[in-house]
């Protein structure tokens, strides 16, 4: 899933606003998602994501694996635990761990007026549920993830100087 949009801001800026994992995602699933340690993040850093969504709870980690600022910041997605209903299942089932790892990746090229942002979810699993198990994880196709950089897009340009 890719997705591009410009951002009326600088580089600098943009990229440090998502050096804190919790702002990878639009205010609609920050109810559901905390990060621990809460950002910022740099090279080789990781950051567990605890989600709950109804009777559904679980971590995953985030792993920085580029940091190149302020042009590229991406974040390998693993799964550590799940629970339904607080009854703990096995995240080393086939239909879990074939949905993770995946790849979160930002990346940020000057245009005028500001920066232009593209924003890769790249879900390695040949699994067809994949996108049913990663949705408190990554925008669903590139509509979800167009439609989750306006959001970002219009908090970043109202947050930022």
């Amino acid at each position: 899933m890719k997705a591009s949009i410009l951002i009326m801001r600088n580089m600098e800026d943009v990229f440090a606003f998502f050096t804190h994992p919790e702002n990878l995602f639009d205010t609609k699933r920050k109810r559901w998602i905390s990060f621990d340690p809460p950002g910022p993040v740099s090279a080789g850093s990781s950051v567990n994501a605890n989600f709950r969504i109804g009777p559904i709870a679980g971590t995953a980690t985030y792993e920085v694996t580029t940091f190149d600022r302020p042009h590229r910041l991406a974040f390998l997605v693993t799964s550590h635990a799940a629970s339904i209903g607080g009854v703990n299942t096995s995240i080393k089932s086939y239909r879990v761990r074939s949905v993770l790892p995946m790849e979160d990746a930002i990346e940020l090229r000057a245009a005028p007026g500001g920066a232009r942002l593209t924003r890769t979810v790249d879900v390695k699993s040949k699994n067809p549920f994949a996108w049913i198990i990663g949705l408190p994880f990554s925008p669903v196709g590139n509509s979800g993830t167009r439609r989750e950089l306006r959001r970002l897009k219009a908090l970043i340009e109202s947050e930022l100087p």
